[in-house]
């Protein structure tokens, strides 16, 4: 038995490896990653990360609600457009930016929240 063993470990240590490569962290600075139709922007902490996103036209931007308080996304102006739902614990809420501009937007609930998808 004990050479299956020997010959088992160098095939674990790839496995480890490899694991641990994947596990790696954004390269833009904490960022939550772009999905693969799209962008995602975490609300957690009492904040929208990223705080500035910025989008080719045609984009879609998810926005996951991780806080345990309710939030919401609502824009003003040429954002007013952006209008969520109460959002929860775990629900989220998809929007495309078709038009170039820069989309700013809150939380109603907590107007400090603030941040913005620049769209060029």
């Amino acid at each position: 038995m004990p050479s299956v063993r020997r010959a088992l470990l160098p095939v674990a240590g790839v496995v480890l490896s490899a694991t641990l490569a994947g596990c790696g962290g954004s390269s833009s600075g904490g960022a939550p990653p772009a999905t693969s139709n799209g962008h995602t922007v975490t609300i957690k902490g009492f904040a929208f990360n990223p705080s500035t996103l910025t989008v080719a036209p045609g984009t879609k931007v998810t926005f996951v609600q991780e806080d345990t308080v309710p939030h919401n996304v609502t824009g003003t102006g040429n954002s007013a457009f952006l209008h969520s739902p109460l959002l929860k614990k775990g629900q989220t809420y998809t929007v495309t930016f078709t038009k170039a501009g820069t989309y700013d937007y809150s939380c109603t609930i907590h107007p400090d929240m603030q941040a913005k998808v620049i769209v060029k």
